[in-house]
């Protein structure tokens, strides 16, 4: 995809969004937890793009 767009194989930019997610009722504690800036239970998931909207990465994590 990259080459089709006249790119470089390697990304030069990287943008990251990280946002809070609510989970289903039924999802197990254990592996959930709390962000406290928003009050919100769940899990903290994170994507690395590059300037064309390509995955480069995903992390989930939860909340500690």
């Amino acid at each position: 995809m990259r080459e089709r767009a006249r790119r470089l194989e390697d990304p030069s930019l990287v943008i990251i969004d990280t946002r809070s997610v609510r989970v289903a009722a039924e999802v197990p504690k254990t592996t959930t937890g709390l962000d406290t800036n928003k009050k919100t239970p769940g899990r903290k998931r994170g994507f690395a793009v590059d300037v064309l909207g390509l995955v480069i990465g995903v992390v989930v994590l939860a909340l500690a």
